[in-house]
């Protein structure tokens, strides 16, 4: 899959060998810039931090609050017509696994189309042994670091979502999720789980259930208390989350099952008929965007 962003990655990692996230997270970690010079003169000391390589912006702020004792990290980005008197709608974007919301702000571009379109934007931090960096969600299969440490990142993201409304007067009736892997996962799980909070999720290369590991019992996120939409998007020669279900390719251990079964339990849950309606999109992407052969649908 070929991110839209070229200039700022060429890859989104899903479908690319190796994925470019992690290339990038084993550069920094080792204190390499993406063109393979010491970000500091000697590499692996002094390493810059995501939030100083990719440095809020006009419109940026980084805040943090500690919930259940641990501190947790995020970038609000308001646009230039921001009013506090006026509700907007919020989007929530979630990193994928060994990323973190500093990069993801920089990587999606989300901010300049907050810009366009005058909504706010926040970009949440997941945990991990580090701070910043090699960060994941809790998806309750596979990534480690918060499944073994029981991390709620349910409890973390409802109360950011809460905090987002009472600080900056986020439309509590518009609140919108996507991510990508790992974030498109965690994003299945909050429509799932805070479906209360939530409007839409868009994940992107996600599943709504796995296993941590071959053998491992199937863990699926539950029935949502009321219907949400969902747009999700994959890339059917994805090798992380494969297209057809199976082991996936990055640096975990889980299994996933086919995305059509992802999408089959939303439609039964959201009342939608089992018969698709498809269409081909035309003239929607300019020159360069995807590869030479890439295809297009909508799918209803």
């Amino acid at each position: 899959m070929e991110a839209v962003r070229g200039p700022r990655l060429q890859h989104c990692g899903h479908g690319v060998d190796p994925p470019a996230f992690i290339v990038y997270e084993v550069r920094h970690l080792a204190g390499f810039n993406e063109h393979g010079a010491a970000t500091n003169g000697r590499p692996g000391r002094g390493r810059m931090s995501p939030r100083d390589r990719f440095p809020a912006g006009p419109g940026d702020e980084d805040k943090s609050f500690v919930f259940q004792g641990r501190k947790r990290t995020y970038r609000v980005h308001v646009p230039p017509s921001f009013d506090r008197s006026l509700a907007r709608p919020l989007v929530m974007v979630l990193h994928g696994g060994v990323v973190n919301g500093y990069f993801t702000a920089y990587n999606t571009g989300m901010s300049d189309t907050a810009d366009r379109e005058g909504f706010i934007a926040v970009y949440p931090n997941g945990t991990g042994r580090m701070e910043d960096r090699l960060l994941a969600w809790n998806v309750v299969f596979g990534f480690a670091y918060p499944l073994r440490n029981n991390v709620d990142d349910v409890g973390f993201l409802r109360e950011l979502i809460g905090r987002m409304v009472a600080d900056y007067g986020a439309d509590a009736r518009r609140v919108y999720v996507t991510g990508i892997s790992n974030g498109g996962m965690m994003s299945y799980r909050l429509a799932s789980e805070a479906s209360d909070l939530i409007s839409a999720v868009a994940p992107v290369a996600g599943a709504a259930a796995g296993r941590a590991r071959s053998g491992s019992p199937l863990m699926v996120f539950p029935e949502p208390a009321r219907p949400v939409s969902v747009m999700a998007f994959h890339g059917m020669q994805d090798r992380l989350v494969p297209y057809a279900g199976g082991q996936g390719g990055g640096i975990t251990n889980a299994v996933y099952p086919p995305v059509r079964d992802s999408i089959d339990r939303w439609v039964g849950w959201d009342g939608c008929s089992a018969v698709p309606q498809t269409r081909s999109l035309r003239h929607v992407l300019r020159g360069g965007d995807l590869a030479a052969g890439t295809e297009l649908g909508e799918t209803a």
